[in-house]
């Protein structure tokens, strides 16, 4: 289990040429301490206490090495989901917190540099290959656009059979360095929608989600992704003057922030069965890192001006309320293929001798699929083919137990079942494990074959009435 990490932090007070700057409504009494002016008692003060405070000082790179790069490991070397996004009102500096400048670069641009720098430095001393992919996504008036494809296509979410959220057709580019991303992000990052307000001259009109996946192969395949998340602000329009389009969008930002503050509500009270992720098309992009799968951390960004005073409050409660939630990390593991690549060519000759679909199984591994109750039209025994075929050779390095889940798989996804037993993965299946699979077929189909491709080769299976 794992805590969200909460951090604070705070820009210094702006204040226009002309204008005497503002008093500060909070301040920092030590590392992991802020404390603000109580609204009903201004002699007082309230403290809040989190993972660390950061002050007006406080620079790019201390952020970022505090806060998100104890948690890249969890992604690079466990394999396992990553989230973190930027929280506060409109004008606290979210953006550049994770964004940053040239000269000060933010958490995206360090956290590629970190990502490619420790996995090359992983991968020179094993046999393991990672690879990463990117998305960029955003989410404006409650529509999710693709920001590295500029067609303006709007995109639907779905849900997979594991629960994980899905966006069909969103472009996934392969990265495999720090100048292959910059090449695909920076354009990408000028089509976000900013404009104007009394309060910030370049105010986001909408979030955006950068999604960076890592797979690592061969013989069981490791998937994590990696989710970095700008919240638009929460505006008071009564300051920041929006009117007819700024309006608009103001309105539909604040509404995705009260459904996050909904679904952070109904977390601490522990009610798993109406946790309301489908009333916003950002809560629902963030049930992984809402009490999901990932490690993940907040920086609540501040503006400590007096006049933001009411903002700030809000921010610190809800901050405090996301710091009781619990996430439940772990690694996803698939079956990977594996065909040597120099011995391709045997790998072929052994599939033109058998001239057959069927895979190469054990002895003891028929008896597995006795035990399944599949009626298996045919199957090719490994003890007749010569030990020194390649594809002989491949079969031998992958677990009995990862052949013995392609068979329940093909029963779990065949269609022509009435029934579909629970999905079992290859850590919850031994050698042993007798698994019955219900028979039976719809009337209207006397026969179907399902095949699943391993070693170059397809097993088939044939089920009957």
């Amino acid at each position: 289990m794992s805590k969200i990490n909460v951090y604070l932090r705070f820009r210094p007070v702006f204040h226009k040429p002309d204008e005497e700057p503002e008093d500060s409504c909070i301040r920092s009494a030590d590392n992991s301490t802020i404390e603000m002016i109580n609204l009903r008692n201004t002699q007082e003060t309230v403290s809040y206490k989190f993972q660390q405070v950061f002050g007006e000082n406080s620079s790019q790179e201390e952020v970022f090495g505090t806060a998100l790069q104890p948690l890249l490991s969890h992604f690079t070397d466990d394999v396992q989901n990553v989230s973190v996004f930027a929280y506060g009102p409109t004008g606290s500096g979210k953006t550049f917190t994770i964004l940053g400048s040239d000269e000060t670069p933010g958490f995206i641009p360090r956290t590629l540099r970190h990502l490619f720098a420790r996995t090359r430095k992983n991968c020179s001393s094993s046999n393991i290959t990672a690879t990463f992919s990117m998305s960029y996504i955003e989410i404006y008036q409650e529509n999710v656009h693709d920001l590295l494809d500029d067609r303006k296509k709007l995109f639907s979410l779905r849900q997979d059979n594991c629960g994980n959220i899905l966006i069909p057709g969103i472009t996934e580019i392969k990265v495999e360095n720090f100048n292959d991303f910059e090449k695909y992000f920076v354009p990408a990052s000028h089509q976000r929608r900013m404009a104007k307000t009394s309060l910030n001259e370049r105010s986001s009109r909408s979030h955006t989600i950068l999604i960076v996946k890592e797979r690592k192969a061969p013989f069981l395949r490791k998937t994590a992704k990696l989710s970095i998340v700008d919240l638009a602000g929460s505006e008071d329009n009564r300051q920041t003057g929006n009117r007819g389009l700024r309006l608009k969008e103001s309105s539909a930002i604040n509404t995705s922030l009260h459904v996050l503050g909904k679904v952070v509500v109904a977390l601490n009270k522990n009610n798993q069965h109406r946790v309301p992720y489908r009333d916003s098309k950002l809560t629902r992009l963030l049930q992984d890192s809402l009490g999901g799968s990932s490690h993940t951390c907040m920086v609540v960004n501040l503006s400590p001006e007096m006049s933001s005073i009411f903002d700030t409050q809000r921010a610190l409660n809800f901050a405090t309320k996301s710091m009781t939630i619990i996430n439940r990390p772990f690694t996803r593991v698939e079956v990977a293929e594996f065909t040597p690549s120099n011995e391709k060519d045997e790998t072929e000759t052994v599939n033109r001798k058998h001239k057959s679909t069927a895979p190469i199984l054990s002895p003891s591994m028929l008896e597995e699929a006795k035990k399944l109750k599949l009626p298996v039209e045919r199957f090719v025994d490994i003890e007749n083919v010569k030990p020194e075929d390649a594809a002989i050779k491949a079969h031998k390095q992958v677990p009995q137990k990862v052949l013995i889940e392609s068979i329940r798989n093909s029963a779990n996804i065949f269609k022509g079942l009435e029934q579909t037993p629970k999905k079992i993965t290859s850590n919850d299946i031994s050698v042993n494990d007798d698994i019955s699979v219900p028979p039976k077929m719809t009337p209207s189909k006397q026969s179907q074959v399902f095949t699943v491709q391993h070693n170059n080769k397809q097993f088939t299976f044939k089920f009957k009435t």
